[in-house]
């Protein structure tokens, strides 16, 4: 008997790589569906467990858009609404567990805002230190909420935020200084924001950026559900985007007395240029992805101080 024409051989090929692929998928889709379910208040290390999901389902990602050269159309949308109901899952979990007041600011119209300094002086409320807030306060289960800000600027120094979890929410106007290495970043429903980050020991996870800049070092980078916002780059593995359009990348600068020693404790490499590694999970085409681009050299910024 001859051999198989081309075509049945690659139809055969293909078929048996989605039986494979399919397999390895409900598997770990399964396991995560399992972990999500079993998450409670009372789990050990909750924040740590969020953070191994998080990663498995970024996983599942990754090996979707590899197979999405093999699996037929309707499989790979498919795939992907089993993935959102996944994050969706692990994004309602994540809520019952982040304690709902850790540090929790908002903004008053007819207050300004109350600033500490070394001397006990109140500074004049119309002083460029009038718009910033020196945070201090004693971190609750090492996990740090910033959270319904407007208008105002806010200060994390390394003493607050090393190895912490630091969660940034319903921000608008706003600048966030976080001079340290939290644990992870995950950073929610932003507008118009500027937010500065030192090096992180693991993930950092963007959803709902609007119209802002951010300044990140990290291992893994995941973007969802974001537009018209500069990432400044620094990550160790390639940054993935769902759901996102006008995204731009540049690389990460920032010039500070913590900055070798904290890149030193994060282990990433502080020459490390890798922010146009970027893939993005809606855009299966072997084309580049419109939905970002490389911010031009003459329009780049630094790290901004203080």
């Amino acid at each position: 008997m001859g051999d198989a024409p081309p075509a049945a051989s690659t139809t055969h090929n293909q078929s048996k790589l989605s039986e494979e692929f399919m397999a390895i998928f409900n598997k770990q889709k399964n396991e995560l569906s399992v972990s999500i379910d079993s998450l409670s208040t009372d789990s050990t290390n909750a924040n740590e467990k969020l953070t191994e999901i998080l990663n498995g389902i970024q996983n599942l990602n990754k090996i979707l858009h590899d197979a999405s050269m093999f699996l037929p159309s309707y499989s790979i949308k498919m795939r992907q609404n089993e993935i959102r109901d996944l994050e969706k899952s692990l994004k309602n979990k994540d809520d019952e567990l982040i304690p709902k007041k850790r540090f929790g600011f908002k903004s008053k119209p007819k207050e300004g805002p109350v600033i500490e300094n070394s001397t006990g002086a109140t500074p004049k409320s119309d002083s460029l230190d009038a718009s910033i807030k020196l945070i201090k306060s004693t971190v609750d289960s090492n996990f740090i909420t910033i959270e319904n800000l407007e208008n105002t600027t806010s200060v994390l120094e390394d003493d607050k935020v090393s190895r912490t979890d630091v969660l940034l929410r319903n921000l608008t106007n706003v600048v966030i200084y976080l001079h340290g290495s939290p644990s992870t970043l995950r950073i929610t429903n932003i507008k118009n924001c500027k937010i500065l980050c030192g090096p992180v020991y693991t993930s950092v996870f963007v959803e709902s950026s609007v119209d802002s800049v951010l300044f990140l070092c990290c291992q893994q980078l995941r973007t969802h559900s974001s537009k018209n916002t500069d990432i400044y780059l620094r990550v160790r593995s390639r940054a993935i985007i769902e759901e996102c359009n006008g995204i731009r990348f540049g690389p990460y600068i920032w010039d500070h007395p913590l900055s070798n020693k904290l890149h030193q404790a994060t282990q990433i490499d502080s020459d490390l240029e890798r922010f146009d590694a970027v893939d993005d999970f809606n855009w299966l085409s072997a084309s580049h992805s419109p939905n970002w681009s490389i911010v031009p050299v003459e329009e780049r910024i630094t790290f901004p101080s203080l």
